[in-house]
This record gives C-alpha cells, sequence and structure tokens, in this order.
C-alpha cells in the first residue's frame, strides 16, 4: 500500500514537488515563492505562528504540506526545526524525500483506522481526507497503481477486486477489497 500510494504521490518517483492544477495557470510550484498559487487556490494554511515567507506546500515523495507536518517530520528525523526553517530542503536529497515519506506513513497513514487490517482507501483518506473519495478520479488512479504494485510482484490482486477499478463504488463494502474504506 505504502509503495502504491507513493508512486502516486510523486508521479512514479518523478516528483518531489507538489503540482498545481493547469486550470489555475500558475504551472508548477517549482520556485521559491509558490504564494500565489497557494493564495490562488485558497489553501495557503499560513498561522501567524508560521515563520514569515514560508509556504509549506507538498515535498517529499509523500508530499506533506501544513508546517505542522514539517515541524512534526523535522524533529521526528533529529532535525529540531531545520525543516520548518527551511522546507525546501525536503526536495534536495533523495534521503529526505524517502525520509518524510517514511515518517508520513508511519507517524500519520500507519494509525489511520482500517490501514492496519489491508483497507487501501483508508491509506487515501489518511493521506488526502478532504481532497478525495471514492467517486473522485484520483482516488480511482491510486487504486489502479496499488494493482499495478500487486501484479508486479506477481501477487494476485486481493479476493473480491478486478484488475482495473472503473467504478470504485462497485468494490466498496466487499471485505476483502483493500479499496473498503472509502465513502
Amino acid at each position: 500500500m505504502a509503495l502504491a500510494q507513493i508512486l502516486h504521490e510523486s508521479g512514479g518517483l518523478q516528483c518531489k514537488k507538489e503540482k498545481v492544477p493547469p486550470h489555475l495557470q500558475c504551472g508548477r510550484c517549482t520556485g521559491g515563492d509558490c504564494s500565489y498559487c497557494y493564495t490562488k487556490l485558497g489553501r495557503n494554511s499560513r498561522r501567524e505562528t508560521d515563520p514569515p515567507g514560508k509556504f509549506y506546500y507538498g515535498r517529499g515523495y509523500i508530499q506533506i504540506s501544513g508546517c505542522a507536518n514539517y515541524r512534526a517530520a523535522s524533529h521526528d528525523l533529529g532535525f529540531g526545526d531545520i525543516l520548518v526553517s527551511n522546507p525546501d530542503l525536503v526536495t534536495r536529497t533523495e534521503e529526505l524525500c524517502w525520509k518524510t515519506a517514511f515518517f508520513y506513513w508511519k507517524r500519520v497513514v500507519h494509525p489511520y483506522p482500517g490501514v492496519a487490517r489491508g483497507a487501501f482507501g483508508c491509506t487515501t483518506k489518511a493521506i488526502n481526507p478532504t481532497l478525495e473519495n471514492v467517486n473522485h478520479p484520483k482516488a480511482i488512479e491510486r487504486f489502479n497503481i496499488y494493482n499495478s504494485v500487486y501484479r508486479s510482484f506477481e501477487i494476485s490482486v486481493p479476493t473480491g477486486c478486478s484488475d482495473t477499478v472503473r467504478d470504485p463504488r462497485s468494490v466498496v463494502g466487499q471485505s476483502l477489497c483493500p479499496f473498503t474504506g472509502m465513502s
């Protein structure tokens, strides 16, 4: 499940920074200042306690975002507040991209209800609780990547799930299908 989510979040390990939807016409957040994109997105989650001029959009292979997540990752990895004061460090090395991804999986995704029993949909909800649900095309894309990972390792897809889910609502509630947990 972790590999499938990481592959989705990172565009197949190609992107270390969050992409902004093309319809916003501000391109990919590749520069040091993505404030215009985030203001337009309405997702600038800055708080008064955040360092001035810092933007905590998604970075790393699981695209952690928000100052609180950068602070938690930085402390958990033994860096003090370094990732808070310089969030772009997450994208500068493969090691930090992976470490922050595994930090987030271990601290946020794995303890999420349903994940331990293998419900793939619950991992999606843990990563993007308000952005994706069973009706969202990205949720279907994530699940299809999950099935591809299964096939790549020559592991049969869990009972009750087809190789490719065109309508994930058709598998929700099937106890052995990892799409369970989406709503």
